[in-house]
Parts: C-alpha cells; structure tokens; sequence
C-alpha cells in the first residue's frame, strides 16, 4: 500500500468516524434556529409598536409583582399620570399623561415596563 492510498483511507475512516458519532446525538443547530426565529418574530411583532404614544395617549405600565393596586396608584400620581383601567394583575395599569416624557416618569417612579397597550392586549395581559 503506498502512502497516497493510506491517506486516503485514514481520512475516509475518520469521516465516518464522525458521521458515526453525530448519528446517536441531537443536534443543537435546529434549537438555535428555532430560539433565533422566535426572537425575531418577537421583536418584529412588539418592537415597533411598544414604544409608547406621545402626550395624552394611554400607556401600560406594569410595576414589580409584589406591588399592589395601591402602590401601583400612588406610582402613577407621583409620575402625575391620569389613571384610565387597571391590567389583567394589580401590578398593571393603563394611564396617560397630557404632559411629554410622562414614560420616564414612571420609570422613576417604579415601573420594569411601560408599553403600549395595544401590543399588551396582543401579549395577552
């Protein structure tokens, strides 16, 4: 057997060697392509649309979980919000504003989120 033949055949025997071991196990390209694919129908669905209107549009606050309705109330007067409805929880509220940046009010004043509520109501809260 020459050289050339053995290479040959030590590369064909180490490529079936792989082909072999990859045929017992999952493969974690198809996760991956799932994970990403989600993401971005996430964000292709929520993102443009959960930027909050501007002054005297209704937004959807949502605070931490252990807040209660009250909390969620002196919250919405300390960002001089106008409360409209609460959410699906006690920890959710739908308020507005007359005045610009009233987004960054509640922020300060507690609340993880604040989203559209339209895009809430896609969301299921």
């Amino acid at each position: 057997m020459t050289v050339q033949q053995h290479n040959v055949l030590s590369s064909r025997t180490a490529a079936e060697t792989r082909i072999r071991r990859r045929a017992g196990q999952p493969s974690a390209r198809p996760l991956l392509f799932s994970m990403a694919l989600c993401l971005a129908a996430l964000l292709g669905f929520a993102g443009p649309a959960a930027a909050p209107g501007g002054p005297g549009e209704a937004v959807m606050a949502i605070f931490p979980p252990t807040a209660s309705a009250a909390d969620v109330m002196v919250s919405l007067h300390e960002a001089d919000g106008e409360f409209v409805s609460l959410g699906r929880f006690d920890n959710i509220a739908i308020s507005r504003a007359a005045e610009p940046g009233y987004s960054d009010r509640l922020y300060e004043a507690g609340a993880l989120l604040v989203i559209d509520p339209a895009v809430a109501q896609r969301l299921g809260l």
